[in-house]
């Protein structure tokens, strides 16, 4: 096998290989929030995490953080909920949705 044929072999592996495998761009933030549990998540305003139970359901508050933090985004991380906080303007946290799916923890 000569070299062109052997970089003309290993780009086509390369090719399927990407083409097969999962998307490596994390969730759109503009998507509503990870379903867990059948809740689904999305950030409120003046710090809050809202949820709805289902598809059909009205969004309600889950937790209040106050206006001095501002919810970035919550994804969906390895079968784990992560909600992206910063606080005034500057710190930013990050908590992880306890597995009873009620309380947010630092993680």
């Amino acid at each position: 096998m000569d070299r062109f044929q052997f970089l003309k072999t290993c780009g086509i592996a390369l090719g399927v290989g990407v083409l097969t495998s999962k998307p490596l761009l994390a969730n759109d933030p503009a998507t509503p929030e990870p379903a867990v549990t059948n809740q689904r998540f999305r950030p409120g305003t003046k710090g809050q995490i809202l949820v709805s139970r289902g598809p059909a359901e009205a969004w309600t508050q889950h937790a209040a953080f106050g206006p001095d933090f501002e919810v970035l985004s919550i994804r969906q991380e390895r079968n784990e909920t992560i909600a992206r906080l910063r606080f005034q303007g500057q710190h930013d946290i990050r908590l992880q949705l306890s597995a009873n799916g009620q309380n947010w923890l630092v993680a």
